[in-house]
């Protein structure tokens, strides 16, 4: 478990790591924590530290019955092993206080007649094992719960007390991250649960993540988290043992006692660093599942699964993923080929390779080594050329994730949803395993959470309106992600009513936005849906409102160089298709020149360039130079006007025309030539050009010198396209003042 010359500290903490996460089923993770008791039973015995030896050899026993299945007598044997390791590490600290044994920490007897007696049992009511100044057991509460006259434990502190507890800080923050993913398996695992509540093998998966986060915060002095936790756990036990049935009353108490868990653990987080949590109503949690429990029958047959034929998707389906999601949390705590590292580490290393990547195209570009004839320096800087590359996609992969959490948290979504409307919704993923920057998935988790809810909301039909338009009573909200043509792309979709073309269109119409004998393109009419405040809703819901807070959307998903599609049939569903990058760190862009200086323009941003002859060129009362492209006009930005530059010519017809589209709207670019596409590393810019919306960034080009990336949307702004309907302005409804051609 560690080096021959490890210290009695450094094992202590290995041990400690072990405990946070292991399972009675996990006979690796056992045997490491008997081998690690057994050092230090060994450099307790030669440096004569009596207590420290029995301690731990007894707790080497405790550990060999447990791999030998041979605790019956004792409830917990994980929670004992967990008391008897937090004494080692007092034991530890005394020491290392005043340099030998003394009597400031004992090892109660009860606790090593309990690790190596086979007659003993652990009596919830009996006195504590340990010192008085200890947190309460699980079993404890359990005994005071159950009105205990003589076992009522002393209420748990309001907050954790790092300081207090012989762990140091890095040990709560492994904790914390480990049981944020078992969290997210139980939840998943919940789901599925669902619709197979007679399944064993699911049960007990919820158990054991329910089972780990108990021992391990039971270890970190974590009473709150340990109460609930194990109230879970005993329900569960119950359940997997056949003693009581999985309702849908005890599936919502155990999906809010994740929610409960998931705040516990957000208040030990701002507790660590410096602040104060908000409490939790731990005792009205455990009031609620007390009456979930109370309403559960018996335990239903093993073959029975009486919600599986309402679900589209095959149970079995449901249950593999659930199992595989299981499977490769449980995999990540035993693989120790992996090493946590923070994420401003991986920032800073992929810098460092942007500027390695800029650097490398510098040399490679530059004159005096262009015109040096050699093969050898040719082959060279090939090889250097393709290294870089390796070494740039292994530092971008390093901070890429896969969007399966984030996938599950819409799951959990869409059952609340569907059970507060009262509606059947089914949710299906895909591509879960998709891999996108970090990031980007944190930015994406707003804007789809507020999508998923107006499909469930307004999308979904009611049920007696399905029914009435021959649908199945039960709706479906799928989330799919996949790669194309070098982006990723999230679609959503629900069968629902679809967008209906002829409302939207009345809407905008009434708003000012359109008028009433104009011809829109599904594509512009849906576009509406993205202006600020419009929506089609009858009434403000607590919900969702389809459309109140779409533009929000839209510029969330710009910001991260992403678009928005939306395809509907009315009385078939609507499709919301989000597009984004790989990543947030580089870009392909198009390099343009105005006058001696570069720019960069995100493709994404480009519809087309052309060079336009002079009688396309127009000035138009109230809206200013205009540039007519395929019978419409879009406002025409002169980019040297815009940053003071002098050009190469002043007369668009002279130069090139970029067409660029952001927010619905459309302008065109006024340049002199296209240098050609290039990928890019975005660097920020300094708080005065920070300040101009029309810059989202700088990079440095392969001649050394600075490029501006420019922002679509500020551009367009600015050129006064955002205010003109997505299909620009038609040639025959608008008054042309004067043909500067």
């Amino acid at each position: 478990m560690s080096d021959a010359g490890a210290t009695v500290q450094e094992i202590l903490d290995q041990i400690a790591v072990e405990v946070m996460t292991v399972g009675l089923d996990d006979l690796r993770g056992v045997a490491r924590i008997h081998t690690g008791l057994e050092q230090l039973a060994q450099l307790g015995q030669s440096d004569g530290r009596s207590r420290l030896t029995d301690l731990a050899t007894g707790l080497a026993t405790l550990v060999s019955r447990i791999i030998l299945d041979e605790c019956e007598d004792i409830a917990d044997p994980l929670d004992l092993l967990a008391r008897g390791v937090a004494l080692l590490q007092r034991l530890e600290i005394a020491h290392q206080r005043h340099g030998c044994e003394t009597d400031e920490v004992s090892v109660p007897p009860e606790m090593l007649a309990l690790c190596t007696s086979n007659t003993i049992g652990l009596d919830p009511a009996a006195e504590p094992v340990e010192d008085s100044g200890d947190e309460p057991t699980a079993e404890e509460w359990a005994a005071a719960e159950a009105g205990g006259a003589d076992a009522t434990p002393t209420p748990p502190p309001p907050a954790v007390d790092s300081q207090s507890l012989p762990v140091d800080a890095d040990i709560f923050f492994d904790f914390l991250s480990e049981a944020e993913e078992h969290l997210a398996t139980a939840e998943t695992t919940l789901l599925s649960l669902e619709s197979t509540p007679g399944d064993v093998e699911l049960i007990n998966g919820v158990f054991r993540s329910f089972h780990t986060i108990k021992g391990a915060a039971g270890f970190l002095n974590l009473t709150e988290v340990t109460r609930v936790a194990h109230t879970v756990e005993d329900v569960l036990d119950s359940a997997r043992k056949g003693k009581l049935s999985i309702t849908t009353a005890i599936l919502d108490s155990a999906l809010q006692s994740i929610d409960l868990l998931k705040a516990l653990l957000s208040g030990v987080q701002k507790r660590l660093e410096g602040g104060a949590p908000p409490p939790q109503d731990i005792d009205g949690f455990v009031a609620r599942l007390v009456q979930a429990v109370g309403q559960g029958g018996a335990a239903p047959p093993p073959t029975a699964a009486p919600m599986a034929a309402a679900t589209a998707v095959p149970a079995e389906a449901e249950t593999a993923a659930a199992r595989e999601a299981s499977q490769a949390a449980e995999s990540r705590h035993l693989d120790q080929g992996f090493v946590r590292v923070g994420t401003g580490k991986l920032d800073q290393l992929v810098n460092m390779v942007g500027e390695l990547v800029i650097a490398q195209t510098q040399v490679s570009q530059n004159p005096d080594v262009r015109r040096l004839v050699s093969e050898k320096l040719t082959r060279d800087l090939a090889q250097l050329g393709r290294i870089t590359r390796d070494i740039q996609e292994v530092a971008m992969s390093m901070r890429m994730v896969p969007i399966r959490p984030t996938f599950e948290r819409m799951a959990r979504m869409v059952r609340d949803l569907a059970r507060k409307l009262d509606k059947p919704v089914e949710f299906r993923m895909s591509g879960e395993e998709t891999e996108l920057d970090k990031n980007m998935v944190e930015e994406i988790v707003d804007p789809l959470i507020h999508m998923v809810r107006n499909a469930v909301d307004h999308g979904i039909e009611t049920t007696a309106d399905r029914v009435a338009a021959g649908k199945p009573a039960k709706g479906a909200v799928a989330l799919e992600a996949y790669h194309q043509g070098g982006n990723i792309v999230i679609e959503l979709q629900d069968d629902g009513k679809g967008l209906d073309r002829a409302k939207i269109l009345a809407k905008a119409v009434e708003r000012g936005l359109a008028r009433a004998d104009e011809e829109f393109t599904d594509e512009q009419v849906y576009d509406f849906l993205f202006r600020p405040g419009f929506s089609l809703a009858k009434a403000v819901s607590d919900i969702s409102g389809r459309g109140v807070g779409m533009d929000v959307v839209r510029r969330s998903i710009e910001k991260l160089r992403g678009k928005v599609e939306v395809r509907s049939t009315v009385g078939r569903g609507s499709t919301f298709a989000i597009r984004l990058p790989l990543t947030l760190a580089i870009i392909e862009g198009m390099v343009v020149g105005v006058g001696r200086e570069r720019y960069v323009l995100p493709l994404t941003s480009i519809i087309r360039s052309l060079r336009p002859a002079p009688d396309q060129i127009h000035t138009v009362m109230g809206e200013g130079e205009m540039v007519q492209v395929q019978g419409e006009l879009f406002p025409l930005l002169r980019l040297h006007e815009r940053f003071a530059i002098a050009p190469r010519s002043e007369k668009p017809w002279e130069g090139l025309v970029v067409v660029i589209e952001a927010e619905g709207g459309r302008g065109c670019l006024l340049v002199d030539e296209l240098l050609g596409i290039q990928q890019v590393v975005i660097k920020g810019l300094d708080d005065e050009l920070r300040q101009d919306p029309s810059l989202a960034g700088c990079t440095i080009l392969g001649d050394g010198r600075v490029g501006l990336i420019l922002d679509a949307n500020g551009l367009v702004d600015s050129a006064g396209g955002s205010t003109s309907l997505p299909g620009a302005t038609s040639v025959a409804d608008t008054d042309l003042v004067e043909t500067t051609g």
